[in-house]
């Protein structure tokens, strides 16, 4: 059995400031350099707290984008606070945000995030840091249904898969 612990990044910029994602629309600003708000530092650190009391995670995969990459290592923060660690982050490119920008569909989105899926080994617990697009799109392809529901920042949504086949035709 694997257990995916899928985990949306803490409040961005763009999350709050329409400005932000206005300017990352138009090609003036690069999204993968949003930051996080003091408020989704907050965030990050209750999201820690929370992983501590979860499943021992065994391997950790994180979106590239700085939003990401904050948020695992203010989580970290909080397990090194504990006397625990987190194993060393895994950045993968095919976790990345939805590409809004070139109009990435989201069946390209499901293609990449599936093929990170089928380079898992079985009997993980495996941490994704990750974009509310990745949560949603990893939800549709272990409970294969697209949920509507919104993703919440910081907030965690454990999967549970008893015979992953992920990326491999199954």
């Amino acid at each position: 059995m694997t257990v995916l612990i899928a985990v949306r990044h803490g409040e961005s910029a763009a999350n709050v400031d329409p400005a932000v994602l206005t300017s990352v629309l138009d090609g003036r600003r690069d999204d993968a350099d949003i930051p996080l708000t003091p408020r989704g530092r907050r965030q990050c650190v209750r999201l820690g707290r929370e992983l501590l009391g979860l499943d021992p995670v065994e391997r950790v995969l994180c979106s590239p984008y700085r939003r990401c990459r904050e948020t695992v290592r203010i989580a970290a923060d909080e397990f090194a606070r504990a006397g625990r660690a987190l194993p060393a982050v895994e950045y993968e490119d095919g976790l990345r945000d939805r590409d809004v920008v070139s109009g990435e569909r989201p069946a390209e989105v499901a293609l990449r995030v599936g093929r990170v899926l089928g380079g898992l080994d079985e009997r993980r617990v495996v941490l994704f840091v990750v974009h509310d697009a990745v949560v949603l799109t990893l939800r549709q392809l272990v409970e294969g249904v697209r949920p509507d529901e919104p993703v919440e920042n910081a907030s965690i949504t454990r999967l549970t898969v008893a015979n992953p086949t992920f990326g491999q035709g199954s």
